[in-house]
């Protein structure tokens, strides 16, 4: 897949699509696990992974990152 700003848009639209439907059925959890998360952060591009790491650190309420911060 190419992440041109085309790509990202379709990227988050399938992802954002892919937490509903997992939400509807009740696996919303299978989302935030490590493997999930490491497996979309992996596609991004390397300056969306650093900002990502770096609002993530800043929003650090909790110990481990979401799926829904990830979309965001």
């Amino acid at each position: 897949m190419k992440l041109d700003k085309n790509g990202l848009d379709t990227f988050v639209t399938d992802l954002t699509n892919c937490q509903i439907v997992m939400e509807a059925w009740n696996f919303a959890s299978e989302l935030n696990s490590s493997q999930t998360l490491k497996s979309v952060f992996k596609r991004l591009p390397v300056s969306l992974q650093r900002k990502f790491v770096e609002r993530v650190d800043l929003e650090a309420d909790e110990h481990f990152a979401k799926f829904n911060q990830l979309v965001k």
